[in-house]
């Protein structure tokens, strides 16, 4: 998976994870909030009832799924580290490091070929762009010159 990709999963699983802890969030706040519980027995009734849809085989579920994006967001900000050589050892050998350059090396070259694709995608769009436009400036010559032999010929004495 490229890197902008697991960027993009990352991202999205962490406004994922970060959407999900909200609603948690928003549900204890709920539950100790002063004001939305009264302090008689039926205040603590409503706030049952409220949240009664929540239960408590559900809840592990969610704090599942919760430890499981949390898993997953580690792993791959540890990916990212590890391709970005942010998590290099201090005591790196020189066998690793040359293994993360022979890495690095690979990436940038397939980074390099597909701009050098793009690049001449584009040099040969710009020749056939300037193909046209000199197929369109020839023509529109042609068609001055018709012009003015038209207008020369229908003078009188010019023609």
């Amino acid at each position: 998976m490229g890197n902008r990709q697991e960027h993009a999963v990352f991202q999205a699983l962490l406004r994922f994870s970060q959407w999900r802890h909200q609603e948690l969030s928003r549900i204890m706040d709920a539950a100790v909030e002063p004001n939305l519980v009264s302090r008689t027995n039926d205040g603590w009734s409503d706030l049952i009832e409220r949240y009664e849809g929540i239960n408590h085989g559900e809840y592990l579920k969610l704090l599942a799924d919760i430890a499981m994006l949390r898993h997953e967001r580690d792993h791959l900000e540890a990916s990212v580290r590890r391709q970005t050589g942010e998590d290099l050892p201090s005591g790196a050998n020189a066998v690793e490091l040359r293994g993360l350059e022979y890495k690095l090396e690979c990436a940038l070259g397939k980074v390099r070929e597909m701009k050098d694709k793009l690049m001449e995608e584009q040099l040969d769009e710009s020749h056939h762009r300037v193909h046209i436009l000199e197929e369109q400036n020839s023509f529109l010559g042609h068609m001055i010159l018709k012009v003015l032999k038209h207008n020369l010929c229908t003078q009188p004495a010019k023609c």
